[in-house]
């Protein structure tokens, strides 16, 4: 659900045929066609309803991302490569603090400081990944609740920068 063009090909690249190529990509155009009903107000955003979010649920969200990270992590480690998580800053979190979130939060923002709290938890514990949620928010100049502007991304890149290096570094001995 959440990367679904990953695996668009390995499923129906054996269909070569008009109907399979579209049920590739019907799934794709279902959530195109919710997102611009969302967006001009024909339908609320599923963001807005948050009545069955319950701790169980964010639990077994961060469970699920937790398990995909470490997927990603032994499948680089059997092919002999690198893997470094990052968990990125972001307006609505504060580091180590499930409770905050920022002033103009959507409905959904005190959740999502709560499931980012469990990923800066349970991610701080694997030698590959590194929590950013610290970094300088003036510094990022968020456009929104996520995502930096430009000088922001240059930042969060520099930042970023110490913790490849090394491992570039490893990589040449």
């Amino acid at each position: 659900w959440n990367s679904p063009l990953f695996n668009i090909v390995e499923t129906h690249k054996k269909k070569y045929t008009v109907a399979g190529i579209f049920e590739g990509y019907y799934n794709h155009l279902a959530k195109a066609a919710s997102l611009v009903k969302t967006h001009t107000g024909i339908k609320p955003s599923s963001s807005d309803y948050v009545k069955d979010i319950t701790p169980e649920k964010i639990n077994q969200y961060v469970e699920a991302h937790i398990n995909i990270v470490q997927d990603m992590y032994d499948f680089c480690r059997a092919k002999q490569m690198t893997f470094i998580n990052f968990l990125q800053p972001a307006n609505f979190y504060r580091p180590n603090d499930s409770l905050f979130y920022s002033k103009n939060a959507q409905p959904i923002s005190p959740f999502l400081s709560r499931i980012y709290y469990g990923f800066e938890k349970e991610l701080s514990t694997r030698s590959y990944s590194y929590s950013l949620t610290n970094l300088d928010k003036s510094q990022l100049n968020f456009v929104d609740e996520c995502h930096p502007d430009i000088k922001g991304y240059r930042y969060l890149a520099d930042k970023i920068i110490p913790y490849i290096i090394p491992a570039i570094d490893s990589l040449k001995q």
